[in-house]
This record gives C-alpha cells, sequence and structure tokens, in this order.
C-alpha cells in the first residue's frame, strides 16, 4: 500500500510504512539509485544471494532533525518476485510525478500525482513542505498548511504520522508504539491493553503551534486545545484469509506459501486450508492441504470423500500422500502478530493429477465458520512423460525446493 489514505483508520496507520510493488527481482541487485543525503532501504528478504521473498518493496529515505523521516526519492515494490505493484517517486512524504500501480491481479494504470492536491490548491496557506519540523529541542506544526503527507518517528513513542486536510480542518492522525490507552482511562486499562490510534482535526485557523513531542492528544490540552483530538478503538475484524504464492506457474512440486490473519474478534482459526482442483465444485481428483493452529498438525485430503489425512507435525520427518498429491512433514508454520504464514511444501502426481488447477484458500474459525473458498490463481502440473509402472508414488519423499524466484 503506497502512503494513500486508506479504506479504515486500522489500515491507514497499521500500513503507514509499507507497500505494494514492482517488476523482477534481479539477483542481489539494488533497482534504484537514491540521491545523495537519502538513505537506501530494502525489504526484500535475501537467501542465498537472491531475493526469494513473497514480495517486497525498496525506496529512498530522508532523514530530518527530531528523528523525523520521510520518503523521498525513487520507489519500486513487488507482491512476489516477478509480480509488478508499482513504481514512482516519492517527493518529501509524498508520490509524486508519473506512477505506474497494479493490484494483485495484475490490473494496472498509470497515475499522476501533482505537487499538491486538488482541494490543497483551494487554500492560500498550503506549502510545498513537510508541515512538521524541529526547531531548538520543539516541534513546529504548521495547522494552515496541512501539505499531505506521511511522517515516521523513529525515536520516542509516536511511531507515524499521516496528514491530510479535509473541508474542515488539518487531518493529524497517529500511531504510538504501544498502541494503548492513556494511563488514566482506568475502565479501558481494567478490561486490559485496547489497541488506539489518535484522531485529529484541527482548524486550519490554529496556524503554527510549537510542542515538545509529536503525541497531539497530550500536546493540545497544554495550549487549551483539547476538544480537537480523541482516541479510537478499531473495529475487532474476523480471521480471514490474505494470499498464496508462486501461483501461475507449473512443476512437480514447489513450497506454497500461504498467508492468513487470525484477526482480533476473539474467534481465532481453527482450519487454514490451500485447494488445487479443477473449479470451486469439484470434490474429485483435487489436492487439499490444511493447518489447524489448536492441535499445530498439518493435514491432507484422504482418498476417502470427506476425510483427511493425518495429522503430522510442522517442520517434522513424517508426511502425507494421496493419490493426488504428497504434503511434506519439511512444511513450517509462523505467526507473527495476526499474520499467520504456512509453507506446505508440496509434491504433485504426474499421473494421477496431471493438467491446470485452480488455487482456492479458505479458513474456518473457531466458531465453525468457513469463509466463501478465494480464487488466487493457477497451478499446472506437467504429464509424466515415462509409464506410470516404472515411478511408483509417491517415489521421492524429499523435502520439495522452493521455486528461486517465488519463496
Amino acid at each position: 500500500m503506497c502512503f494513500k489514505p486508506m479504506v479504515t483508520l486500522r489500515f491507514l496507520l497499521c500500513s503507514a510504512f509499507l507497500s505494494f510493488a514492482v517488476c523482477c527481482f534481479a539477483q542481489s541487485t539494488q533497482a534504484i539509485e537514491c540521491q545523495a543525503g537519502r538513505t537506501h532501504r530494502d525489504t526484500r528478504q535475501e537467501v542465498s544471494g537472491s531475493y526469494q521473498g513473497a514480495g517486497g518493496e525498496e525506496y529512498c529515505v530522508l532523514s530530518l532533525p527530531g528523528a523525523l523521516e520521510v520518503r523521498d526519492g525513487p520507489y519500486r515494490s513487488w507482491f512476489n518476485p516477478e509480480f509488478e505493484g508499482a513504481a514512482g517517486t516519492y517527493r518529501l512524504g509524498r508520490e509524486f510525478g508519473q506512477w505506474k500501480e497494479c493490484n494483485r491481479f495484475e490490473r494496472c494504470e498509470q497515475k499522476d500525482y501533482p505537487e499538491l492536491d486538488a482541494d490543497e490548491k483551494q487554500r492560500t496557506g498550503v506549502k510545498p513542505e513537510i508541515p512538521v519540523t524541529y526547531i531548538k529541542g520543539k516541534y513546529v506544526f504548521d495547522f494552515a498548511s496541512c501539505r499531505r503527507t506521511e511522517i515516521a518517528h523513529t525515536e520516542g513513542n509516536v511511531t507515524s504520522i499521516i496528514i491530510g486536510s479535509q473541508h474542515d480542518g488539518c487531518s493529524y492522525n497517529y500511531a504510538t508504539k504501544d498502541d494503548v490507552v492513556y494511563q488514566d482511562d482506568l475502565q479501558a486499562l481494567q478490561m486490559g491493553k485496547q489497541k488506539q490510534v489518535f484522531v485529529c482535526k484541527i482548524p486550519f485557523q490554529v496556524g503554527k503551534r510549537t510542542f515538545d513531542s509529536l503525541d497531539l492528544m497530550k500536546e493540545l490540552p497544554k495550549d487549551g486545545l483539547p476538544q480537537f483530538c480523541r482516541k479510537e478503538t478499531p473495529p475487532p475484524y474476523p480471521p480471514y484469509f490474505d494470499d498464496v504464492t508462486p501461483t501461475g506457474k507449473a512443476g512437480f512440486a514447489d513450497v506454497f506459501v500461504a498467508t492468513y490473519d487470525i484477526g482480533d474478534n476473539g474467534a481465532g482459526i481453527a482450519q487454514a486450508r490451500l485447494h488445487f482442483q479443477r473449479n470451486a465444485t469439484s470434490r474429485s481428483e483435487r489436492c487439499v492441504v490444511r493447518y489447524d493452529p489448536g492441535s499445530g498438525g498439518l493435514y491432507l485430503n484422504s482418498d476417502e470423500p470427506g476425510k483427511y489425512l493425518g495429522p503430522i507435525a510442522a517442520g517434522g520427518k513424517d508426511s502425507l500422500s494421496n493419490k493426488e498429491c504428497f504434503l511434506a512433514g519439511c512444511s513450517s508454520v509462523q505467526l507473527s502478530g495476526t499474520t499467520l504464514t504456512v509453507k506446505f511444501a508440496i509434491r504433485f502426481n504426474p499421473v494421477q493429477f496431471p493438467g491446470t488447477h485452480k488455487m482456492y484458500m479458505e479458513l474456518v474459525d473457531s466458531q465453525e465458520h468457513a469463509t466463501p473458498a478465494g480464487d488466487l490463481g493457477e497451478w499446472t502440473v506437467p504429464a509424466e512423460q515415462t509409464s506410470a509402472t516404472d515411478k511408483p508414488w509417491p517415489s521421492d519423499r524429499s523435502c520439495p525446493t522452493a521455486s528461486q524466484k517465488t519463496q
């Protein structure tokens, strides 16, 4: 997500310095050049000399006094190493000029970001500069200018700031390092830690103000302006499936990286599934792999309809197989924050399961609610060239190797 206003404040702040992406990852190649005084950043994961992550971004950062920093310079990002996402230029914390932006279904469009947005051009106080500066140990806010800007803060409790104008004032939204309520909110504290984001709307007429910190929830009341900020608890959201890589390729085996979000509405994930089958209604000739967080077990659909083989432990030496596919125990699982990543290591039977198969993701939450299957792409299993009797299935029970350009 490219430094843009999001549909919800939760994603607006949580994604402040994350984005989507562009082009192919060359092996160990820096795709952009930053001008003098800027720091190069690369979020792609490099493994054994090549970029093998599911995605990432490259950009330039301009560091400013007061531990502030903004993106400034060329930008490129990737959904996966061969899947373009976005390419363009940042100028002082916002997109500028010609951009190419693609969604994860490879639909792309060209955009042109002007120096000032249409609403900014209607106001006389807007200046083409960052509206927060650090001078003589103080933070100076220019609410009259309120230039749309995204700022990161590398020290202190405030971590990310999104500034933008609205018809009736300057919008200043921010997140803190711990994202919890203030200590004086005893009722909320008694309920446990509550994630918070802080939303401020300051009239343009307030003009320039000087504060000790970036935390306007604390600073504005000192100037007699307590009414302009509030804290918000993002609404709870249910578990959902996110994405899987690789897709749109062919092979007898690979490691498929499926990501799910466990949500924060108290339900959680009971089953996280990945399907390979002709279409959404297929009930035979399919490969369905599954991970159950509760038991920590991996499962594979049985040749007998409606039943599963397993469980086996992730990261173990055991394996499961049916006539269509083989699930290796070297499959792995990681939970980071609310993101559940399952790497399903799969081999396909080229005799029984050749051809192109749809890839679907679905999950069942801990309250037994199943999501509709989501179509995430295709995978083609090449037909075996030798006789089936020459190679009993599964003859190879080793751990599949991830595609170099997809893992």
